[in-house]
């Protein structure tokens, strides 16, 4: 019987998505029948010495380390899996130890090392199943978790500058009529391009925006393009899954999906590398993206405000920027006055 090869691949693709468990143990017998138990709904990765139990959590980023507590080199005492508990501890991985040789102290030991649990070989089949699945749920939860975190602590900078927007001044001529122009704006969705020198306060006006949209209640996430390096830009801005890349050592939430609903805001706009920027126009255009080790495609819901003091247009000739995503981000566009024509407000 011929197999459909996109039947194949589905399921190959499902088989990916789901948690990683390594086991870590050096009798063949017992990774088996871990193997046999646990196959149906885990990834399942197998090591059987303390050397390759190491290069497994730091290649492939396991979800969750089911450890022996002896191996080889120490056979009941329980030291050599103390031992690689510590080391595995550096990588943040949950780790469930297990034993033939069970003793209140060696678990209390553990525990105190960070493991998240303790096993008893032979095992209770519900039990072990039952320590599985709330691990891996608590694994989760801490890492969705982090990002929101993130989320509030841009929060609570964006109320911190709430005394500054509330003292916004516009006495002067130039101010007085960009006022009149973001009071129409601001209620819009579009995106906007706020051009101007450095120290004119484009970061300010973005958030003022915001403050005065449909959006005021949602996130207000802001980003300078600047300061991040070129080889985090993508995952600052989708997000990456824990083993996307070498360093992806949990999860991450990017800035589209913290600025979901809200007004995600790029400072320096002009500094986004090239390769990029096609990634960023297929989210304006379409309104979807992918997370960094993720075939599951997200939709973005922000309003996209932009802020640079370069030439956008001279970038343009100098094949530094593309025509079409300039295009995308001036829908509208307010340019800040400089500080010598705004002395009535100085």
């Amino acid at each position: 019987m011929r197999i459909n090869p996109k039947i194949r691949t589905f399921k190959m693709s499902e088989k990916n998505n789901l948690p990683k468990i390594l086991i870590a143990d050096d009798d063949e017998d017992i990774q088996l029948a871990l193997e046999l138990l646990l196959n149906s709904q885990y990834q399942i990765l197998k090591a059987s010495t303390p050397k390759e139990i190491i290069l497994q959590t730091e290649r492939l980023s396991p979800d969750l380390v089911m450890l022996d507590m002896n191996f080889s080199r120490d056979t009941t005492r329980g030291q050599e899996g103390l031992d690689i508990l510590k080391q595995i501890n550096q990588s943040k991985i949950p780790v469930i130890l297990m034993t033939a040789w069970g003793s209140v102290e060696l678990a209390v030991e553990g525990l105190k090392l960070g493991a998240v649990d303790f096993i008893e070989k032979p095992w209770n089949k519900d039990k072990l199943l039952s320590s599985i699945e709330q691990q891996l749920k608590f694994s989760r939860f801490e890492q969705e978790n982090s990002g929101y975190r993130e989320y509030l602590s841009h929060r609570q900078s964006s109320q911190k500058e709430d005394n500054v927007l509330d003292g916004w001044i516009c006495k002067s001529s130039p101010m007085q009529s960009i006022e009149q122009l973001i009071q129409q704006v601001a209620p819009t969705d579009a995106s906007l391009l706020i051009l101007g020198e450095n120290g004119t306060g484009k970061s300010m006006l973005a958030e003022r925006i915001h403050l005065l949209s449909a959006r005021k209640n949602a996130p207000f996430i802001a980003t300078n393009m600047a300061a991040i390096p070129e080889n985090l830009f993508e995952s600052e801005l989708f997000g990456h899954q824990k083993g996307a890349f070498t360093d992806a050592k949990q999860n991450r939430i990017g800035r589209f999906q913290l600025a979901n609903q809200g007004t995600l805001f790029f400072d320096e706009i002009g500094c986004l590398p090239l390769n990029l920027q096609p990634k960023l126009l297929r989210v304006l255009e379409t309104g979807q993206y992918e997370v960094l080790g993720s075939s599951k495609t997200q939709s973005a819901d922000v309003r996209l405000i932009s802020a640079t003091n370069a030439d956008l247009n001279q970038l343009v000739k100098d094949n530094q920027f593309r025509q079409d995503l300039l295009y995308r981000l001036n829908t509208l566009v307010i340019t800040m006055p400089p500080l010598r024509k705004r002395a009535d407000d100085i």
